[in-house]
């Protein structure tokens, strides 16, 4: 299953990690079945990794990711 389109936020890829788990059961929480094809996740995750080390981000600033 690949979930894809409208997922932007951690927030949401976490809604879609549990309700896979509470649907369809932990074994479905593994790369092979279950994954995500949202490029501005991506940005999300990365721009929270960075708030990590410097702290929080002012405004979502665009994320180059190639």
């Amino acid at each position: 299953m690949k979930v894809a389109g409208g997922v932007r936020t951690a927030e949401q890829a976490i809604g879609y990690l549990v309700l896979a788990q509470e649907t369809l059961g932990p074994r479905w929480l593994d790369p092979q079945r279950f994954r995500f094809g949202a490029s501005s996740l991506l940005a999300d995750l990365v721009r929270r990794l960075a708030e990590g080390r410097t702290g929080p981000y002012r405004r979502p600033e665009p994320v180059r990711l190639a």
